[in-house]
C-alpha cells in the first residue's frame, strides 16, 4: 500500500496478484479473483478467509470453529495451516467444540462449561472420557 498526501491508495495489481496466488494456494474454487466473497459456496468463503489472514503471518491466530462446515480436505489444509504456524513459534488460540480437533491441533488446552475454567491441560493430561466429563460439567 503506498502512502500520499495522507491517503491510502491500493496498488490494484499487487493486490490482484496475492489474491490469485491466496487462491491457488488454498484451492477456493472457483479461481476468480473478481468475484465477491458471497459469492462463493461456505467451505470457500472459509478456505479464503482463513488463508487471508495466515497471509499476513501474524504472531496471534485467534481461530473460532475454523473448519467448520468444510469438506474434509479442506479441514486438513486449515489444520496443516495452523500446525505450520506453531511450528515457526507463533500461537494459536483455538475455539472449537470438535473434541477431535482440539486434540489434533493442541499442545495445551482450557475446558470452559458455565463460565467455569478447567486447565489448562496439557494435551496428553487427560484421556477423551475425562475430557467430556468437564465438558459436561461432571467433574
Amino acid at each position: 500500500m503506498q502512502i500520499a498526501s495522507g491517503r491510502f491508495f491500493i496498488d490494484k495489481k499487487s493486490l490482484l496478484n496475492a489474491t490469485k496466488s491466496l487462491l491457488k494456494k488454498w484451492d477456493v474454487r472457483p479461481p476468480e479473483p473478481e468475484k465477491l466473497l458471497v459469492e462463493l459456496s461456505g467451505g470457500n468463503q472459509q478456505k479464503f478467509i482463513v488463508g487471508r489472514e495466515l497471509w499476513h503471518q501474524p504472531d496471534v491466530v485467534i481461530a473460532a470453529h475454523p473448519s467448520r462446515g468444510v469438506d474434509l480436505g479442506a479441514q486438513e489444509m486449515i489444520h496443516r495451516a495452523f500446525l505450520e504456524v506453531v511450528e515457526q513459534d507463533r500461537t494459536v488460540i483455538l475455539i472449537s467444540s470438535d473434541l477431535d480437533e482440539v486434540l489434533k491441533l493442541s499442545h495445551r488446552f482450557v475446558i470452559i462449561n458455565k463460565n467455569k475454567f478447567y486447565g489448562p491441560f496439557s494435551k496428553n493430561q487427560l484421556n477423551e472420557k475425562e475430557i467430556g466429563l468437564y465438558m459436561a460439567g461432571d467433574l
